[in-house]
């Protein structure tokens, strides 16, 4: 003799069982959404903002770790390697002294890197042919520069080599007034 299935139901508070009613009613979904498309509402705004800072942050870091790679290679090779800027094509990429000028590197680091819309960059720091540049000699030093990388929304960020013998870097807020007190 087979036995019909037995069909469960949940246990209530107060042992009995459960008859209450499961899930939402259509009125409850669409009350959360409106609730949630206010919240988001109010919140887009200010994200609109984060992608602005983000590429121009995004921006000095790879300024930073260029002239970093291309400082490392002047000395390893013996040659002096330039950052370079073409401020009328929004890129900048690094090359190296040959013996008849300047061109560029055969690898990934040497390939044009894009400045982002929205981001702007300042410069105090030499130039020629139109290119502004940050020049790595073999001996490990540099001449000083000074970049500002300046968001869409304002906010800047302050790149510098202080001096002849120290690498590009983001400078502090402290380090800033130092530069602006000179």
């Amino acid at each position: 003799m087979t036995r019909p299935p037995v069909k469960l139901r949940g246990i209530g508070k107060d042992g009995g069982i459960a008859t209450g009613r499961r899930g939402f009613t259509l009125l409850e979904l669409i009350v959360v959404m409106l609730v949630l498309s206010v919240l988001f509402a109010m919140v887009a705004p200010s994200l609109s903002g984060f992608g602005a800072g983000r590429a121009a942050e995004q921006t000095a870091s790879q300024i930073v770790t260029l002239s970093r790679w291309a400082r490392a290679q002047a000395i390893t090779e013996g040659r002096a390697y330039r950052l370079d800027f073409d401020p009328a094509n929004r890129v900048y990429f690094v090359t190296a002294a040959t013996g008849a000028g300047f061109e560029r590197v055969g690898v990934d680091f040497g390939r044009d890197f894009s400045i982002p819309d929205g981001v702007t960059l300042a410069f105090d720091a030499l130039q020629a042919g139109g290119l502004t540049y940050l020049e790595f000699l073999p001996t490990g030093r540099s001449q000083p520069a000074a970049i500002r990388v300046v968001a869409k929304d304002g906010q800047v960020t302050e790149l510098a080599s202080l001096s002849a013998t120290e690498p590009l870097k983001v400078l502090t807020p402290e380090e800033r007034q130092e530069v602006a007190l000179r």
